[in-house]
């Protein structure tokens, strides 16, 4: 079976499914912007907060790594890709998968499955220091080995749900040569639905919920102050 005349449509479908979805993985880049700084409101003083100078230079500090590691993480991703291409690694993928079985989805799985291990592995420099950034920024608390774990997780659940994925756009594409596009669209709409319903299930592979009140009582505490100045109600028991 040949994987390689359908090899850059498939991959590349796919990329943009991966982005339009929820990260199996949790992430913690929630960007902190300038805009921060929230324009005092005559009417309700309450509202009205901004970071302190130091915190708010940190904040942008960081949003702009966030930024620039996302530009470098696309620009890397082509690269690999290109460095697959050029090198003829694909190609004796594509012929190792042909020598294990004869039957073409088991090649077409073989084949996904190593490609998807070889772009993870090419990828996990950036996602090592983008965890090193987050650390350093005390945004995440998270150490090395439950973080290598959840690297494997995200491994794991990506050969059990990407593979497969992989195997059908192919199959769509060399089904279809001239109108693959609309087939691949149809497809994505319910996989993106889907997609909403199953992310909860997957969140406590990764993570663990519990009352923020039960180990964490003075970080409560904090978070009420910030609550009451911005004038809202929020049940900070319900919060884990």
């Amino acid at each position: 079976m040949r994987f390689m005349p359908c090899f850059l449509l498939t991959v590349c479908f796919t990329i943009l499914l991966a982005c339009a979805c929820p990260r199996l993985a949790p992430s913690l880049h929630a960007q902190a912007q300038p805009a921060a700084q929230a324009t005092p409101n005559t009417a309700n003083p309450q509202q009205a907060y901004s970071l302190p100078p130091d915190k708010l230079a940190k904040a942008i500090a960081l949003s702009r790594i966030h930024n620039t590691m996302d530009i470098v993480g696309g620009l890397w991703g082509i690269a690999v890709l290109w460095l697959l291409l050029a090198t003829r690694i694909a190609a004796r993928l594509e012929a190792w998968a042909q020598g294990i079985s004869a039957r073409r989805w088991i090649q077409g799985l073989i084949f996904f499955a190593a490609f998807l291990i070889v772009t993870t592995l090419a990828s996990l420099p950036l996602a090592w220091f983008s965890q090193h950034v987050e650390k350093s920024y005390d945004i995440s608390v998270q150490g090395w080995g439950s973080w290598l774990g959840d690297q494997s997780k995200a491994l794991g659940l990506t050969l059990l749900l990407g593979a497969p994925l992989m195997l059908l756009f192919n199959w769509i594409v060399r089904r279809w040569p001239r109108r693959y596009w609309f087939g691949i669209w149809v497809v994505t709409l319910p996989l993106l639905v889907l997609s909403i319903f199953v992310s909860p299930l997957l969140d406590p592979i990764f993570n663990k919920f519990e009352p923020l009140q039960t180990n964490h009582a003075g970080l409560v505490a904090e978070l009420e102050k910030v609550v009451a100045r911005t004038g809202t109600n929020i049940p900070l028991s319900e919060c884990s």
